[in-house]
This record gives structure tokens, sequence and C-alpha cells, in this order.
């Protein structure tokens, strides 16, 4: 089981939502990480929702499925 903290930023100016994730191991060694980019315009909500998916992608792409995912809000 790893561990993998997620966090995402809003740029309203230019239409992006920029995300990424951290995976650690249970004692804490670095693992893999995951980020990217989504264009539009979305609710503060629905960025909180679509930093946990892309995170969870990013790491099923890397044959990760046994995860904890934590987050900083919602």
């Amino acid at each position: 089981m790893v561990k993998c903290n997620v966090d995402a930023a809003v740029f309203s100016s230019r239409f992006k939502v920029g995300y990424g994730g951290v995976v650690r191991d249970n004692s804490g060694s670095f693992v893999a990480g995951v980020q990217g980019i989504i264009l539009g315009r979305f609710a503060p909500l629905m960025v909180e929702a679509i930093r946990f998916r892309e995170a969870l992608n990013g790491l099923k792409s890397i044959h990760i499925s046994k995860v904890i995912m934590e987050g900083d809000s919602v």
C-alpha cells in the first residue's frame, strides 16, 4: 500500500487547472509523482474532484492499485 498526497492550482486568467501528486511507500520513500494540466474553467469543488481523478488515473497507468489518497481540503 502507498499513500498519494495531491493538490491542485487554478489559473483562472489562463483557463487552466494544474494538479500534482507525490506517492510514498510505508517508510516515506518516494515511489512516483504525477502531474498535469487540464484546460477549462471549473468550479472549486470540481477542481478538487479533478485532482483526485487525475492522480488515480496516473497511478493506474503505473500499475499502483492499493493507495491511500490525501488532499488538503474538502
